[in-house]
């Protein structure tokens, strides 16, 4: 008799044992998924910059900037042109064979200077 007794003052506990394990079975299972879905979720947010989001780039247009023309010499041929700081240089075959350059402003459209170079 006392193994009848014994089994049966065991089941209680093996009841509250099987409810222990099949609690933290899933609890284990829904933290698994928690843990791909974050995961999934950070991918998907890699590309995006921190914080809030950015509006989308608007068109840029730029000040408009004053035309008028910059007069060559006679004969003058327009060899190189290039921009440097904040003056554009012309460089010039003059009739003669020689070379000028001529320095622009470009915001106030007017020639700011002029430089001749002769060969000694």
């Amino acid at each position: 008799m006392e193994t009848n007794e014994g089994a049966d003052a065991a089941a209680p506990n093996i009841r509250v044992l099987k409810a222990v394990v099949i609690g933290l079975g899933l609890l284990i299972v829904v933290g698994v998924v928690a843990l791909i879905v974050g995961l999934f979720w950070r991918a998907s947010k890699m590309g995006e910059p921190a914080g809030a989001k950015v509006a989308p780039p608007t068109a840029l247009t730029a000040p408009a900037l004053p035309t008028g023309p910059v007069a060559l010499p006679r004969g003058a041929v327009l060899t190189d042109m290039a921009a440097t700081g904040d003056r554009v240089v012309l460089r010039l075959r003059l009739a003669d064979g020689t070379t000028r350059l001529i320095f622009v402003d470009p915001r106030a459209a007017a020639v700011a200077g002029q430089l001749d170079l002769k060969a000694e």
